[in-house]
């Protein structure tokens, strides 16, 4: 029996494997526009993302405040 239970110990440590040391890396960035409109705000910040950071970067959150257009993106 006790070897019956290393063998399921070992195989739940595989099948749930080890924590990664790559975490994503998240940013802010904004800019200073005419006007805001939140939908547009998010296409700049998704065309910023990929341009700065590559095809995987992820566009989080997309707001504006007052004529400023605010990026959070993690890649």
């Amino acid at each position: 029996m006790d070897a019956r239970f290393a063998v399921c110990f070992l195989l739940v440590l595989v099948l749930l494997g080890t924590p990664t040391a790559s975490a994503a890396i998240c940013e802010h960035f904004s800019t200073k526009d005419l006007f805001c409109i939140k939908y547009l705000c998010r296409g700049f910040c998704h065309d910023e993302a990929v341009n700065l950071r590559g095809k995987h970067a992820r566009v989080m959150r997309a707001w504006c405040h007052g004529r400023r257009c605010n990026c959070n993106v993690c890649h």
